[in-house]
């Protein structure tokens, strides 16, 4: 069932062919996997390699493990399948760029539901987090801020599948806005696109708002491709 791909880390080796396994059908919910002994003979590797794979597929939800039982698959739902792409994301750029695009699409997509719901208190709070850009000494922590700045965005919406979508792609988002940041020139650009989406709000001008925030998405793209 499983087989080895010497290109990849030996971790991302064993979630890539679980995760594989589980795409293909030949695992499905509520199956157990091999022990840790078995996965450890089976790839030739480390009981401790085995572990730290097992480790990043429950925390993506995918399985679940127990100290007196084998690991077993967990339910598929929205947010295990979406958790799945978002392990393959961090393996593949052209992930990374397929994530970005999904970002843009929602963005824009939800910019009438976003304008119509609205309030003050809204851009105050969007406002709130744009501020505190300024005041950030780390890429982690502007990568962090500027992820909730969009996810604000989501849930001003209203839209609860996107919101859910957004959520389970979260590390994959954030990854994304810490690769080839300089914290000087991230802050600027940061600061300068949130503002102007920001200013577009308050406008209430819905073509005006989806020009500003497709631009927005810009830089990003531009790093993805160095």
């Amino acid at each position: 069932m499983f087989s080895i791909n010497k290109k990849s880390s030996m971790v991302s080796m064993i979630v890539e062919n679980i995760i594989d396994n589980i795409n293909k059908g030949n695992l499905t919910a509520g199956d157990d996997l091999p022990t840790e002994m078995e996965l450890a003979e089976s790839f030739e590797v480390s009981r401790n390699t085995v572990r730290e794979a097992l480790r990043v597929l429950e925390t993506y939800g995918v399985v679940e493990t127990s100290r007196r039982k084998p690991p077993k698959v967990v339910n598929k739902n929205l947010q295990a399948s979406i958790a799945i792409a978002a392990i393959q994301v961090s393996e593949n750029k052209n992930y990374y760029r397929e994530i970005q695009q999904i970002r843009e699409l929602m963005g824009v997509g939800l910019v009438d539901e976003i304008l119509k719901n609205a309030s003050d208190e809204d851009i105050a709070a969007l406002q709130t987090i744009n501020d505190q850009i300024e005041h950030t000494n780390t890429v982690a922590h502007l990568a962090e801020l500027d992820f909730s700045f969009h996810t604000r965005l989501v849930e001003i919406s209203g839209n609860s599948m996107v919101k859910a979508i957004y959520s389970s792609l979260a590390s994959t988002i954030v990854h994304i806005l810490e690769i080839g940041k300089n914290l000087e020139v991230g802050i600027e650009q940061a600061r300068e696109g949130h503002q102007e989406i920001i200013e577009a709000l308050r406008e209430g001008d819905n073509d005006h708002t989806r020009k500003i925030i497709s631009s927005h998405f810009q830089y990003t793209r531009h790093i993805l491709e160095e």
